[in-house]
């Protein structure tokens, strides 16, 4: 299926603002694991459930802006985000 370019912009644009809301997922993350000091089993399974909510939250994103389709210029916004 082609997409316009305005149409990848946008995702792209989309993809960055993920990209930070992930971030701001991952401070929350960072403020608990200060405030409490954990053991490395804690440790772990917040990292397991972090990375585990992240990548459901990707596929979501991905496939509700580009229809499940993978592409780049969507990871690269994720990331630069």
């Amino acid at each position: 299926m082609e997409i316009s370019v305005a149409g990848q912009t946008y995702a792209f644009m989309l993809s960055l603002v993920f990209g930070v809301l992930i971030g701001v997922f991952y401070d929350i993350f960072r403020i608990i694991r200060i405030a409490f000091r954990h053991g490395r089993i804690v440790l772990f399974i917040e990292d397991l459930l972090f990375w585990s909510i992240s990548a459901v939250l990707t596929f979501i994103f991905i496939f509700a802006v580009n229809s499940g389709e993978v592409r780049i210029y969507i990871l690269i916004g994720i990331l630069a985000g």
